[in-house]
């Protein structure tokens, strides 16, 4: 029976418990390991030899532990890392991306906070070019503020902060409204603390987005965070079925990286209401996202609205950039990529959730405004991609 030992640096973090229910899960379905969690900061671990073990999963772990279970040459997978040849990681790109066409939604200009992709964690920087990218790509002008140095913390992990000098004098430097994007939950709960203090509304002046739903740390923020859902316990899975592949030698080449797609994203209060200056815009764009699985005519919307359809189609174009009608199809899109790439539903059971009725009309315009059709996506973004 095959001895795995599970090395994490966080337990306490919900990221990371969930990618060891991740692997939980596998190694329950797919047959009988003997494995154990160790926390890389743990002395303990120091005494625990490659001899003990038939091979093992890190999290980001000590560089002088991590080396050592390397130079024993033992069957190793890496989570959260995208540099080792056998890893498992985000698609952090993607994470990015996907925060930008949810914030662009807000009217708001588009910003983002996170480190330099050369300092660590580098991770972090991966977002903020995926949300950069995006933007480009889009024609809009986007801002960013890199710290570098790594991120603040608090000293519990669910304790209040003390505002970082640095980002509060930065937060008062912007130009308002303004959306940011925080490439980690702990930076977009440092932004708000620094709102809170400087008497910012959230989200009048600043929407505030972080990355990884944490449930607990979003709902005790005031207002809640929004945030993109991660799928730790899918790295979690693939990490383990990885791992058991190289146990049984069926994986031999050292190129073999995974790459997981966010699932979506969880819009709480602090990203909500920040066109409340334009009422019935912020109406509006309440009732697309409410009925948009319906089948519902902007002629209605307008109506439930207050305004005329022509005024309704004027304010969508002058602060957004796009038609109702556009944003609709935007919202259906967005619902159909996260039902794609998160289920196993089949097409047409999707095309009546986004809301697009039947699959012909939604493979029609999940073309036109993709480039690819919902299988395509579905086979490029479904569990896994391979680098």
């Amino acid at each position: 029976m095959p001895r795995v030992a599970v090395i994490v640096s966080y337990v306490e973090q919900e990221y990371c418990r969930s990618m060891v229910r991740g692997i939980t899960r596998y190694a329950n379905a797919n047959g009988s390991w003997e494995w154990e969690v160790f926390l890389a900061g743990n002395p303990e671990i120091k005494r625990i030899t490659a001899h003990d073990f038939d091979g093992a999963i890190f999290d980001i772990a000590n560089p002088a532990t991590l080396g050592k279970w390397k130079r024993s040459k033992l069957p190793c997978v890496q989570v959260f890392s995208s540099r080792e040849p056998f890893s498992v990681n985000y698609d952090e790109q993607r994470i990015g991306a996907l925060a930008a066409e949810h914030l662009h939604g807000t009217g708001k200009r588009l910003v983002a906070l996170g480190s330099p992709a050369e300092s660590k964690p580098a991770w972090l920087g991966k977002r903020i070019t995926g949300f950069c990218n995006w933007a480009r790509e889009h024609n809009l002008p986007v801002e960013t503020f890199r710290l570098g140095g790594g991120i603040p913390h608090p000293s519990t992990p669910f304790g209040k902060w003390k505002p970082v000098p640095r980002i509060a004098q930065w937060i008062k430097s912007l130009n308002k409204p303004c959306a940011i994007f925080c490439a980690d939950i702990h930076l977009a709960r440092e932004v708000m603390a620094v709102c809170r203090t400087l008497k910012i509304d959230i989200p009048a002046e600043i929407a505030v987005m972080g990355v990884d739903n944490d449930e607990i740390l979003c709902l005790m923020e005031r207002p809640t965070l929004s945030a993109v859902i991660t799928q730790s316990e899918k790295v979690g899975y693939h990490a383990a079925e990885m791992l058991d592949r190289r146990l049984k030698r069926e994986i031999r080449t050292r190129q073999k990286r995974l790459l997981i797609p966010p699932a979506g994203i969880v819009a709480r209060a602090s990203t909500a209401g920040s066109l409340a200056e334009d009422v019935p815009l912020s109406k509006a764009l309440g009732l697309i996202r409410e009925h948009a699985a319906q089948e519902i005519h902007i002629d209605k919307i307008a109506r439930l609205a207050g305004v005329s359809r022509r005024s309704l189609e004027n304010r969508f174009q002058k602060t957004l950039g796009r038609s109702p009608h556009q944003e609709l199809i935007r919202i259906r899109i967005e619902k159909a990529k996260v039902l794609l790439s998160g289920t196993s539903l089949p097409m047409g059971k999707i095309a009546e959730l986004s809301g697009f009725g039947d699959p012909y009309n939604f493979s029609r315009a999940f073309r036109r405004e993709t480039g690819s059709t919902p299988r395509q996506y579905r086979q490029q973004n479904s569990g896994t991609n391979a680098l």
